[in-house]
């Protein structure tokens, strides 16, 4: 029986879908934000996520479909959205996002979109650098993807072990409660030397955990977000963010919309992109939590000055910040803007800003 997790933060979406996909013979589990998608998908691993993008929480859906995607690299996205923008299209391609349906849809569209996504679930979208465990209180291994299985055929109890204690000479297994508070390294059992790294989860009212393995010397901060987010580690180790809110940038160069999202993603603060003002109207009507707008000097459809009127008599509460190449604090202090960067911009520059 295919299984489908289905994310909305919206119940009337989320009721909806769960009865339409049910009928359809599919094992259907539902989560109603991005961390409770990835608790509920790193011990369910659908066949199929279909996930809406815009969440209320800092991990939307193109978050949950990467985390997702390392412990099973098969699995196939339907991303919702009710805001389509050009970035979101394009991210959505490189996250390989088999379909994208735009809100409100006709439920026959998501059962048509999820029967061909199940006739693709054997197609690998990815590659996961680390690998992930599922652990009973017994320490037996209920689930463990393809890289734990290749790290584990390095040890001499071989690919095929069923428990964590084979890895380790009596007495010497290492305390997993300790690596959930940070990397633990350990040395298994192996014909040569072999040290892992080890971060381990433990959620209350969950009668397993999941544990992460990584080669001791493998890049430090190789896919380290993506760990963070699939054990839910509360504060990023490697940066920590300011920022009480989402970010909205509006800018008209492709390049500079990537590195900004990616930037801001980099410091656990949640960002989107959007080409135009008339785009970034539309997803501050519909998103609450953007509290931050990151204004390009040279938007593609509107003056500096309309552009800033237009935001703040729709969204009064939000703080602009001025983007631009070169120095144009003149150009936005006279549109009212107080504060800004230049291009291109450090995380350290916004928060200062945002911050001051």
């Amino acid at each position: 029986m295919p299984k489908v997790l289905v994310v909305d933060d919206e119940e009337v979406y989320r009721r909806q879908l769960h009865m339409a996909l049910d009928s359809e013979g599919h094992e259907v589990e539902v989560a109603s934000s991005g961390r409770e998608a990835i608790d509920v998908g790193a011990r369910f691993r659908p066949d199929v996520l279909v996930v809406d993008w815009m969440l209320k929480d800092r991990v939307h859906g193109l978050h949950v479909a990467r985390v997702l995607r390392t412990v099973r690299p098969n699995m196939q996205t339907i991303l919702v959205t009710g805001f389509a923008s050009s970035h979101l299209r394009s991210e959505a391609d490189k996250s390989c996002v088999c379909d994208f349906i735009e809100k409100p849809f006709d439920v026959d569209r998501i059962r048509g979109a999820v029967r061909r996504a199940v006739d693709m679930k054997d197609q690998e979208v990815g590659s996961p650098s680390f690998g992930v465990l599922e652990v009973d209180d017994f320490g037996r291994i209920l689930f463990a993807n393809d890289r734990a299985h290749r790290l584990f055929a390095e040890t001499r109890a071989g690919s095929k072990v069923a428990g964590l204690a084979a890895f380790f000479a009596p007495g010497e297994e290492p305390n997993w409660n300790e690596a959930v508070g940070g990397w633990v390294a350990v040395a298994p059992l192996a014909d040569r030397a072999i040290y892992w790294c080890v971060r381990s989860q433990a959620l209350p009212g969950h009668d397993s955990r999941l544990v992460v393995i990584r080669r001791y010397d493998d890049p430090q901060y190789v896919d380290l977000p993506l760990i963070e987010m699939l054990l839910g580690i509360k504060e990023l180790e490697h940066v920590r963010s300011l920022l009480e809110g989402r970010v909205l940038v509006i800018d008209h160069e492709a390049l500079a919309r990537g590195l900004s999202v990616a930037l801001l993603e980099s410091a656990g603060a949640a960002g989107y992109a959007v080409e135009t003002l008339t785009e970034g109207l539309r997803l501050l009507e519909k998103d609450e939590g953007l509290r931050y707008v990151l204004l390009d000097n040279e938007l593609a459809d509107t003056a500096l000055g309309e552009a800033v009127e237009r935001i703040r008599s729709l969204r009064p509460d939000v703080s602009i910040v001025g983007a631009a190449n070169n120095y144009a604090g003149v150009e936005f202090a006279a549109a009212g803007i107080e504060h800004f960067v230049q291009k291109p911009w450090r995380v350290e520059n916004l928060v200062g800003v945002l911050t001051a």
